[in-house]
């Protein structure tokens, strides 16, 4: 029911903030649109570079060998198989964020911000490999040295790997903001989100992957909370953050067979920047 409300109001301020920009003419400071000696009030966008590490999985094992058993390229001639390993590990989850938008609203000095955020997902472009910290892909040799992991001139594999889903993941937040320096607030928030665990497979061809199809293992819901430091100059919106604080996971698991090595709540570090756009109200 919070999570309901919490959106409610999120895509309300979104939907404000977008409606101000359509009807915008030129940039003004600082752009309230009520404002007293103790209560101030503004929507706004910002373009938003945030960049957060987490881990919410180590590793899936027991994924069905009917997922394993990946067909071999159209172009290609040789015969099918099951590919043994059943278990990978998984890239850390890197997600940058560049949009928001939301309403502020300050009580005095104390600053109250609900918004909306919109995250790239790097985790899902990243570059696999067999052993090391960017995650796991299993193989199999097809066309060269079949039911080998062996790779080749002239030779193809199938593989399967895990990692995290979609490219791109709304996020909805609640910030407390109080100064304790001139242009520097400390910060006290909170946010959740929701995204995929997934196991996807397809073609080794060229030295590169060819993703085909994915197979949902499990909807994460992510909640955070945490504390940091934003400097801000209120004369051109730019602002530095930094923030550190704890994710913490439910999983709703959709492939009951598959084992997940998973985590309850994960330390998380992110840094970035912020700028604000302001509106003239028409």
């Amino acid at each position: 029911m919070m999570k309901n409300l919490f959106k409610k109001i999120a895509y309300s301020a979104v939907g404000t903030a977008l409606a101000l920009n359509a009807g915008c003419t030129k940039p003004i400071t600082p752009g309230y649109i009520i404002e007293t000696e103790t209560f101030k009030t503004r929507p706004y966008v910002k373009t938003y570079g945030d960049l957060k590490v987490s881990k919410p999985v180590k590793e899936i094992s027991n994924v069905p060998e009917s997922f394993r058993d990946v067909p071999i390229h159209s172009d290609d001639w040789g015969s099918g198989g099951v590919i043994e390993d059943d278990s990978a590990k998984l890239v850390p989850l890197i997600d940058y964020k560049f949009l928001k938008g939301g309403l502020e609203t300050k009580i005095g000095e104390v600053g109250l911000d609900l918004y909306a955020n919109l995250s790239f997902n790097i985790s899902y472009f990243m570059p696999l490999s067999h052993e090391g910290w960017g995650g796991e892909v299993n193989e199999r040799n097809y066309m060269g040295a079949p039911g080998t992991e062996e790779r080749g001139i002239g030779t193809a594999l199938t593989y399967w790997t895990a990692n995290y889903a979609p490219v791109l993941i709304p996020g909805f937040n609640a910030d407390l903001s109080f100064p304790i320096a001139e242009n520097v607030s400390m910060i006290i928030g909170g946010g959740i989100r929701d995204y995929e665990l997934q196991a996807e497979r397809g073609q080794d061809r060229y030295n590169a992957l060819d993703k085909k199809n994915c197979l949902k293992i499990a909807d994460i819901e992510e909640k955070s909370i945490y504390i940091g430091f934003r400097m801000s100059d209120e004369k051109d919106g730019f602002s530095p953050t930094f923030k550190m604080g704890y994710n913490f996971y439910d999983f709703d698991v959709e492939e009951k067979s598959v084992v997940i090595d998973k985590k309850d709540k994960s330390f998380f570090v992110s840094l970035g920047a912020e700028v604000m756009f302001w509106w003239e109200l028409s």
